[in-house]
């Protein structure tokens, strides 16, 4: 690619033309604008695997070379250009086959990480297939997790979480699809029962999912729980399709005396997560840890693989696959108005419900987003902190 890259630049500047201007060049060579501007993205992409897309077919490439000989293109940078055409062909058919296959390769090593616009087309077409094979998608996964410590014993922490989903719909009418899983267990896998509770008083003591009713869709559709061996699954049952039976749901709930502010050699780090089972246009979480807690910040980030993990199971694996494919993560400024953009309605309202239950501040917290477009899926994005150990 940089060989391909490096002549037609060459070729370019023989005949004074300048890639800047696409419209200008297609008037200069006599072509097409879009072939014009194909090779003006090849030579000026900063990273040359992302220009990868941009090279045209064989077709193309012959009316590109046939207009620069006419522009008056030197004989040497002609000759450079073919063969380098030529070389560009053969390691094609050597290393991927076809074009398609070369950028899946190229894509899957992800050049300019998460957000080259390589990697985020790659992504969109696996969205649009998994939309496809499963017959449901989302907007947005959300999801946020608050840390504070205990008011009767701060070397303890208390614990809430909100997720949901965004304009969810089928696009089959027999899908159905897990919306939420009320479990705790410990790290031995045995069930921890009556621990967790909803943030909406309302629904305290009450079998079901803890909504955060004011901002779900009235109504919602019928979702029924399926009991499995750790818990409880709230299933979205087969329904109607499309736009007008797209609906929004919310969930929230907490745990008091979550867990120590300390870590040891068997816990030395702590990680907060957003499963992601849907096809979802945009992942997005955030992370709220109260100013007095100890921990080391930022946070780091993990995109693990759960292509081998089970409703309500554990991975086979000590260490489970860690994908290449960090997601943005920002810490946000100080004060409420910093904390929407994250596409989610009323988000800082609900983010405010949780502290108004739970005695809290807002303003008490750092806030660290992340966020990814077109997340792969089954995985789960993780924000992990390292604890202090115990004075």
């Amino acid at each position: 690619m940089h060989g391909l890259r490096n002549a037609l630049t060459e070729l370019l500047d023989s005949v004074e033309a300048d890639p800047s201007v696409p419209r200008r060049l297609a008037r200069q060579l006599g072509v097409n604008k879009n072939l014009a501007w194909k090779a003006a993205k090849i030579v000026s992409t900063p990273d040359a695997a992302e220009a990868l897309p941009h090279v045209p077919g064989r077709a193309g490439l012959k009316i590109f070379l046939e207009a620069m000989e006419r522009a008056g293109a030197s004989t040497d940078a002609l000759r450079a250009a073919r063969e380098a055409c030529d070389a560009f062909d053969t390691m094609v058919e050597l290393h991927a086959g076809d074009r398609g296959t070369l950028e899946l390769m190229v894509g899957s090593s992800f050049p300019g990480g998460a957000e080259s616009p390589l990697q985020e087309a790659n992504r969109k077409l696996s969205f649009q297939g998994n939309s496809s094979t499963w017959g449901v998608q989302a907007r947005v996964r959300f999801g946020a997790q608050f840390v504070a410590p205990c008011a009767e014993d701060p070397t303890v922490i208390d614990y809430a979480s909100i997720g949901g989903l965004c304009d969810f719909r089928r696009l089959r009418g027999d899908a159905k699809w897990p919306l939420s899983f009320n479990v705790r267990y410990d790290g031995e896998g045995r069930r921890k029962d009556d621990v967790a509770k909803p943030i909406e008083r309302s629904l305290e003591g009450r079998d079901g999912p803890a909504f955060l009713l004011d901002h779900c869709t009235d109504p919602l559709p019928e979702i029924r729980a399926v009991e499995v061996p750790l818990g409880t699954v709230y299933e979205l049952a087969e329904g109607e399709v499309g736009n007008t039976a797209a609906f929004s749901c919310a969930f929230a709930w907490f745990v008091r005396r979550e867990q120590s502010v300390y870590g040891n050699d068997d816990e030395p780090s702590v990680a907060y997560n957003i499963p992601l089972n849907t096809p979802t246009e945009l992942a997005t979480m955030d992370l709220l840890i109260h100013k007095d807690v100890p921990w080391e910040l930022p946070p780091r980030v993990e995109v693990t693989s759960r292509m081998e993990i089970g409703v309500g199971g554990g991975s086979y694996k000590q260490s489970p696959y860690l994908l290449p494919v960090p997601p943005r993560l920002e810490e946000l400024g100080p004060g409420r108005d910093q904390l929407g953009g994250n596409e989610v309605p009323r988000w800082t309202e609900m983010l405010g419900k949780v502290c108004q239950r739970l005695d809290w501040n807002l303003d008490d917290f750092r806030v660290f987003r992340m966020s990814l477009r077109y997340p792969p899926i089954p995985t789960i994005p993780s924000l992990v902190v390292t604890k202090p150990r115990r004075g």
